[in-house]
């Protein structure tokens, strides 16, 4: 079962525990990613990862279910992280940016 709270972490205290915790908030980025065909969905490789959703076409979908999203584990994530989260390098965001200014100057 996965931590509730920081206080549930620290218990369990996993190899690697540096006393930073996120969650499984990166599990709704999947779930978006895998259930949303009319959301864009990826994370810029940045702090603790930096979530962006548009309303437009998502450039590649996941295939998982609800609850295959809700069994992943970290060591899922951390096999997988560049593919679940759609990871970019912060250099991509002027790119994207760049790219919705121009289709909003067309629409």
């Amino acid at each position: 079962m996965p931590a509730e709270s920081f206080e549930d972490i620290a218990k369990i205290n996993p190899p690697g525990f540096t006393g930073i915790w996120n969650g499984d908030v990166w599990k709704t980025i999947v779930y978006l990613r895998a259930a949303r065909k009319d959301l864009n969905v990826f994370v810029l490789d940045c702090d603790f990862g930096l979530g962006i959703i548009t309303k437009e076409p998502p450039e590649n979908i996941l295939k998982y279910s609800a609850d295959e999203v809700h069994n992943l584990s970290y060591d899922d994530l951390s096999k997988n992280r560049k593919t679940m989260l759609d990871l970019k390098e912060v250099t991509f965001l002027q790119k994207f940016l760049n790219a919705q200014t121009a289709k909003t100057r067309i629409n």
